[in-house]
């Protein structure tokens, strides 16, 4: 397994056993841009998934973490939420549709520099112009 992924298999185990789901500050400050069918790029435990959702979004939350992916799954389930959580290696990961919001907060900076600007560009072809 990837250092990077067992880091976070370990962080997001420990969030979960804790019930720590407050959105960070950068989750906080991009909700409210946020509006109809969202793509969230390494969502995490699905903090800003959930509130995106509960705020009337529809979301596609994509992580490599099938802990976190899984509790993400739970939650939206409890509360009938518009989530869908798929647990996928977002370095070569391709959405196949497009999205009117795209969002990944403190992801692409785990990547080598040749991954994170090939898949920056992709995720541009996916965000929908208007």
């Amino acid at each position: 397994m990837d250092p990077s992924l067992e880091f976070f298999e370990r962080q997001f185990g420990q969030q979960v056993q804790a019930r720590d789901y407050a959105l960070n500050p950068f989750e906080r400050a991009i909700l409210p841009l946020l509006g109809g069918e969202v793509l969230e790029w390494g969502c995490g435990l699905g903090n800003l998934a959930i509130a995106a959702a509960e705020a009337g979004c529809r979301v596609t939350a994509l992580d490599a973490s099938p802990t976190a992916i899984a509790d993400l799954e739970r939650r939206a389930r409890e509360r009938s939420l518009p989530v869908q959580a798929i647990a996928a290696d977002l370095r070569h990961y391709l959405p196949g549709r497009e999205y009117d919001c795209v969002v990944s907060v403190g992801l692409l900076m785990f990547f080598a520099c040749e991954d994170a600007r090939r898949v920056l560009s992709e995720l541009r072809r996916t965000e929908r112009n208007y």
